[in-house]
C-alpha cells in the first residue's frame, strides 16, 4: 500500500495566499494597463464641457494613483523578503485597489452632479468596464473585485438613489443588480482558483516528497553497497587469517546475537518492537493451549496520543515516551512477561498465565502509576499531564481460537476506554457475548427437568441430563454447533476466559459455536445438567 504523505494545513493554507498575492500583483499592470485607456476616453469625452476641469483634475490624480501603482508592484517583484510578510503585500495592493476604485466612485457622482446628456453614462459605464476587466485579468479574485466594485460602485448607486427620481431609482437598481452579479461571480471563480492553487501545492508539495524519498533511496543504496564492499574486504581478511580463525568466530557469532537483539528493540524507548512481540505471542499461544492456561494481553494508549501525534515523533517526544517506558519496565518483572511498543503512542504487556483479576489488577497499578509521575510536556495544555487509557484482554488459547483474537478483543477494549473519557482501565467482558436466561419462577413455576426439556425443545434443543458430584471432573465444553447448559438441579459455575458466573436451577446459558468453556460444581450437592445442541 502506497503511503500518501499528510501535509501541515497551515503551511498548504500560507502557499495558496502566497501564490495568491503573487497572481495580484502580476495581473496587476494589465488592470492599470485597462485602467488607463478608459481615463483617456473619460477624458476625451469631457473635453470642451463644462466639466473639463474637473475632468483635467481627476486624470492627473488618477495618473499618480497608476503611477504609484507601478511602483508599488515593482517594489513587490524586487523585494527579497516578499514570502515573508505576504499580509502586508496584501493589504498595500487591496489598499491600492480601493483608492483606484475611490476615485472612480467619486468622479462619478462629480460628473453626475455637475454635468448632464451622455457623459455621465459614458463615464458611469467606463467604471463598469474597469470591474468587469478586473473580474476577468484577476480571474475572479474576490478581494481584489470586492475593493474596487464597492467604493467605485456603492457612491453612484447612492447618489441615484438620494434622487428620488424615477429615472434614478431605475438606474440605481440596475447597479446594484450589476454590482451583486459581480461579487458573485468573483465569489464563485475564487473558490476555483484557490482550488485550483490548493492542487497546484498539493502536487508541488508531493513532487518534493517524492524527491526527497529517491535522494533517500539512493543514500540507502550508496550505504549498502558500501556495507557489501566492507562484508567482501571482511571476509577476505578472514580467509587470510587462518590462525585465529577460532577466536574470529566468536566474535562473529557475539556481534550476530547483538545485532539480533537490537533488531528485536524499538530504538526510542528500548522495549521490544512489534515484530518480536508478534513472534512471541505466537509462541506463547500454543504453550498455554497444552497447558489449558489464561493469557492475558494489557494495551495502552496516552490519551493526547492522537492530538499529539507529530509532537511525540520530535526529540522532547521520545524523552516523554522512555519515561513512560521506564514505568512500563517496572509492571513486566515475571519470567514469560513482555512489554513492548507497538506504533506511536500504543504499548502492551502480555502477561501468560495471568487470569482477568491479576491483569485488571496490573493494569489499574500501572494508570495510577503512569498518572503519579505526573509526567508533562510542551505540547499539553499548561498544568496537564500525560495519562493513559488501557485495555484488558484475557483468552484460554484453544484450536478455535488463534492471537488476532486476542489482539482484537483488547483493541475493543482499548477503544471504549478512550469513549469512556480516557484515563481509565475497561476489561473486556468474554462472557457478555454468551446469551444467558435465568428461570422466572413467577412464570415458569419452580424449576424442573420436565420443564427446562419443554422449554429448550420449543427452541429446537436436544440433549440428556447428566448428574455431577462435588468433587467430580467436568470436561471443557468447545462444541462446534449451537448448544446450552441448562441446571435442573443444584449451582454450577461456569468459567471463560478467566472470568466466571453461577448458574442456578432453571438457568440457561447459550453457547455459539467454538466457544471454550469450564466448569465445576458450586455447591456441596450434585449438579443435575441437561447438556443439549442445537438440532440439524
Amino acid at each position: 500500500m502506497v503511503r500518501v504523505p499528510v501535509f501541515n494545513t497551515v503551511d498548504l493554507k500560507r502557499l495558496v495566499r502566497i501564490d495568491h498575492i503573487s497572481y495580484l500583483y502580476r495581473s496587476a499592470l494589465s488592470e492599470i494597463g485597462v485602467g488607463t485607456l478608459l481615463v483617456i476616453v473619460a477624458f476625451c469625452s469631457l473635453w470642451g464641457s463644462n466639466t473639463q476641469g474637473i475632468a483635467a483634475f481627476w486624470t492627473g490624480a488618477l495618473m499618480c494613483i497608476y503611477a504609484l501603482r507601478i511602483a508599488l508592484n515593482g517594489l513587490y517583484q524586487r523585494s527579497f523578503t516578499r514570502d515573508k510578510n505576504e499580509a502586508l503585500w496584501l493589504t498595500a495592493i487591496l489598499s491600492s485597489i480601493a483608492i483606484t476604485g475611490i476615485a472612480w466612485g467619486v468622479f462619478n457622482v462629480m460628473i453626475s452632479t455637475y454635468d448632464t446628456g451622455y457623459r455621465p453614462t459614458l463615464i458611469l459605464l467606463c467604471t463598469g468596464c474597469i470591474a468587469m476587466a478586473m473580474l476577468a485579468i484577476y480571474s475572479g479574485a474576490s478581494d481584489a473585485v470586492y475593493a474596487y466594485a464597492m467604493p467605485a460602485l456603492a457612491p453612484t448607486i447612492a447618489y441615484h438613489i438620494f434622487q428620488v427620481k424615477a429615472d434614478n431609482l431605475a438606474v440605481a437598481v440596475v447597479l446594484v443588480i450589476y454590482t451583486a452579479t459581480l461579487l458573485i461571480a468573483s465569489r464563485r471563480l475564487t473558490e476555483t482558483l484557490f482550488a485550483y492553487w490548493r492542487a497546484r501545492e498539493e502536487g508541488r508539495l508531493l513532487l518534493d516528497d517524492v524527491d526527497n524519498r529517491k535522494e533517500q533511496v539512493s543514500t540507502l543504496s550508496i550505504a549498502l553497497k558500501t556495507h557489501a564492499e566492507k562484508q567482501e574486504r571482511t571476509a577476505s581478511e578472514l580467509r587470510r587469517t587462518t590462525a585465529v580463525l577460532e577466536s574470529s568466530e566468536l566474535r562473529a557469532r557475539a556481534l550476530a546475537g547483538t545485532l539480533v537483539r537490537i533488531s528485536t528493540k524499538c530504538s526510542v524507548t528500548g522495549l521490544l518492537n512489534i515484530r518480536h512481540f508478534t513472534e512471541i505471542l505466537a509462541t506463547e499461544w500454543p504453550r498455554l493451549m497444552r497447558d489449558k492456561k489464561p493469557l492475558s494481553l494489557i494495551m495502552f494508549d496516552l490519551d493526547d496520543g492522537e492530538r499529539n501525534r507529530d509532537f511525540y515523533r520530535s526529540t522532547q517526544g521520545a524523552k516523554c515516551l522512555r519515561r513512560i517506558a521506564s514505568i512500563i519496565r517496572n509492571f513486566s518483572r515475571r519470567a514469560g512477561d513482555v512489554a513492548a511498543r507497538h506504533d506511536g503512542t500504543r504499548f502492551s504487556i502480555l502477561l501468560p498465565g495471568a487470569d482477568t483479576a491479576n491483569a485488571s489488577r496490573i493494569a489499574e497499578s500501572l494508570r495510577r502509576e503512569v498518572e503519579t509521575q505526573r509526567v508533562m510536556h510542551a505540547a499539553l495544555d499548561p498544568g496537564a499531564i500525560v495519562t493513559i487509557h488501557t485495555g484488558v484482554a484475557t483468552v484460554i488459547p484453544s484450536r478455535s481460537r488463534n492471537p488476532n483474537d486476542l489482539i482484537e478483543y483488547v483493541d475493543t477494549a482499548l477503544y471504549e476506554a478512550r469513549f469512556q473519557g480516557g484515563n481509565r482501565v475497561v476489561c473486556y467482558r468474554a462472557l457478555q457475548n454468551l446469551m444467558l436466561e435465568r428461570w422466572d419462577n413467577r412464570t415458569d413455576g419452580q424449576p424442573s427437568e420436565e420443564g427446562v426439556v419443554k422449554k429448550l425443545a420449543l427452541r429446537g434443543y436436544q440433549g440428556q441430563t447428566n448428574r455431577y458430584e462435588p468433587d467430580s471432573k467436568i470436561s471443557d465444553h468447545c462444541p462446534d454447533i449451537d448448544s446450552v447448559h441448562a441446571v435442573v438441579r443444584g449451582r454450577l459455575r461456569i468459567t471463560l476466559d478467566g472470568q466466571s458466573m453461577v448458574l442456578c436451577p432453571g438457568d440457561c446459558l447459550f453457547f455459539p459455536p467454538g466457544s471454550t468453556c469450564s466448569a465445576e460444581v458450586a455447591s456441596n450437592e450434585a449438579v443435575y445438567l441437561l447438556e443439549a445442541v442445537k438440532a440439524q
